[in-house]
C-alpha cells in the first residue's frame, strides 16, 4: 500500500500544517477521515500516512487508528512543542548537526511565523568543522538567533562560540544586544553563554506569531561542562520562564 501526498492509496485529500499542528482530510481505500494533530511540519503529516497505511493494511478500524493518532501531541525532543500560555510557538528539537538544524528551521520557516527565533550550540570536545556552518544556516534561515553553549564538555566555551560566529558572519544578520534585538529588532543575532539566561530571553521576548526554537539537546536532560555533568532540561528551562512572565 502506497502513502504519500500525491494520489496514492493513502494520502492527504486536503491539508494545512501550522504552528498549532495539522489539519488533513487522510484518504484510504474505502474511506475518508478529518484528523486534526498537534504535530506540526511536513514530515510528521506524511509519517501520519504512512501509520494510517500500515493500520489499514493490518485490518484495524479507521476510527481507532483517528483516535489513536489524536492522542499523540508531542514526539518528545523532535520538533516538540512546549504548552506554555504564551503568544508565540516554542519548540525543543534535538538538531545537532548541520543538516539537521537546516531541515527544522525549513519547516518552521514554511508555518510563516512572524519572527523565527533560534537558540543553539554546539558541543565541546567534537565535530569543530560543523560549528560555523550552523552558524551559517542560523543566520540564513531564522530571523534572531541566540548562539549558546550545549555540552562543552571540558573545552572552552568561547572558542565554540567563536567558531559558530565565524559563520554568522556570513549571514545576512548582523550583532545587536539580546534584550535590545528580541525587544525591539526584526533580525540580528547574539551570543549569551549562559543557556538558560538564553532561553529565557528568548521566552520573554517573544510575541505573538512568532516561533522560537531551541535547539540541540532535545529529550536530553543534562548539560556536560568542565564542572561534570548537571541537570540541564530545555523544556523545563523554556516551562519555567515562561510562568515567570505570567
Amino acid at each position: 500500500m502506497s502513502c504519500g501526498l500525491g494520489r496514492q492509496d493513502v494520502h492527504a485529500g486536503s491539508f494545512d500544517f501550522g504552528l498549532q499542528g495539522i489539519e488533513a482530510d487522510v484518504v484510504f481505500p474505502g474511506g475518508i477521515f478529518h484528523l486534526h494533530s498537534a504535530l506540526t511540519g511536513k514530515f510528521n503529516l506524511k509519517n501520519i500516512l504512512g501509520v494510517v497505511g500500515i493500520g489499514v493494511g493490518l485490518g484495524i478500524d479507521a476510527t481507532k487508528i483517528r483516535k489513536g493518532l489524536q492522542e499523540v501531541d508531542n514526539i518528545p525532543g523532535r520538533l516538540e512543542r512546549i504548552q506554555v500560555k504564551t503568544d508565540c510557538a516554542v519548540f525543543v528539537d534535538y538538531a545537532h548537526t548541520p543538516d539537521a538544524l537546516e531541515n527544522v528551521l525549513k519547516t518552521l520557516r514554511e508555518m510563516k511565523p512572524v519572527r523565527l527565533i533560534v537558540v543553539f550550540g554546539c558541543g565541546g570536545e567534537r565535530d569543530r568543522g560543523k560549528r560555523p556552518i550552523m552558524g551559517k544556516i542560523a543566520g540564513e534561515l531564522a530571523d534572531i538567533v541566540l548562539v549558546t553553549t550545549d555540552n562543552p564538555r571540558k573545552e572552552e566555551p568561547r572558542g565554540i562560540l567563536s567558531a559558530i560566529e565565524t559563520g554568522l558572519l556570513e549571514s545576512k544578520l548582523t550583532r545587536m544586544r539580546g534584550e535590545i534585538l528580541l525587544k525591539g529588532g526584526k533580525q540580528g543575532y547574539d551570543i549569551v553563554p549562559c543557556r538558560r539566561q538564553a532561553i529565557g530571553l528568548a521566552i520573554l521576548y517573544g510575541r505573538t506569531g512568532d516561533a522560537i526554537l531551541i535547539g540541540g539537546k532535545g529529550h536530553e536532560n543534562y548539560q556536560i561542562t568542565a564542572r561534570g555533568t548537571e541537570f540541564f532540561d530545555d523544556r523545563v528551562e523554556v516551562r519555567r520562564h515562561a510562568a515567570m512572565i505570567m
